[in-house]
């Protein structure tokens, strides 16, 4: 009985020193490739206000969702850069006010935008098969598509960016499988140059998080 224990155990312990010693490894250029898909919890994203005589109002409608594809490149010990292409929708809409218009209703417009985003990837903590990177980044995000959802009616009035540049700063979680692949979550806040609208001066901001996947060749 011992003698089984005791190669089951040593292959064990060879396996687990084998991944971390991949985790923590220097000295040597990789190239990765992710896919991770999630949740936006977007904030002062909408039109301010609606007329003067306040018969109708805009609102955000969240959370929405973003998938994305990301290139990472490990150019040192704890540095890696990262490309990243994202799928993001969003949606807000205006509320109108039954007593003024006859009508108690909502229309949304859902806007498609697609994301071309920069980081540097600084690790942060290795522990085990567990790493841990602090990403800043730039993101440049351009509408690629809107619709209406609901009753359009002759007052709807929507304002919304064709293009709007960020800055960015997210916390990957990486626990590695195997040697070449890992799982990802990876929480995320950012911080758009401009008002959502020209009819709000209020700070637009982004929160989402991420789950994914990671291929490291």
């Amino acid at each position: 009985m011992v003698m089984v224990v005791i190669p089951f155990a040593g292959k064990a312990q060879t396996e687990k020193t084998f991944k971390n010693q991949d985790a923590e490894k220097t000295g040597q250029t990789s190239f990765s490739f992710g896919l991770n898909g999630g949740l936006d919890f977007d904030m002062n994203a909408y039109k301010l206000a609606g007329d003067n005589l306040g018969y109708y109002s805009y609102f955000n409608k969240s959370p929405r969702y973003n998938i994305g594809f990301d290139m990472v490149l490990k150019t040192s010990k704890k540095l890696r850069t990262r490309l990243e292409m994202k799928f993001v929708n969003v949606r807000y809409g205006i509320s109108y006010d039954k007593s003024s218009y006859g009508i108690s209703d909502n229309t949304l417009l859902n806007v498609n935008y697609f994301d071309f985003n920069f980081y540097f990837d600084c690790l942060w903590l290795t522990k085990g098969n567990f790493q841990l990177f602090v990403s800043p980044g730039l993101k440049y995000e351009y509408e690629i598509g809107h619709a209406t959802l609901g009753p359009n009616y002759p007052i709807t009035e929507f304002n919304h960016p064709s293009s709007i540049g960020a800055v960015a700063l997210s916390f990957i979680g990486k626990y590695n499988l195997s040697k070449h692949f890992g799982i990802t979550f990876i929480p995320e806040y950012t911080f758009f140059f401009h008002g959502f609208s020209t009819g709000n001066n209020k700070p637009y901001q982004r929160i989402n998080t991420n789950l994914g996947v990671e291929y490291t060749f």
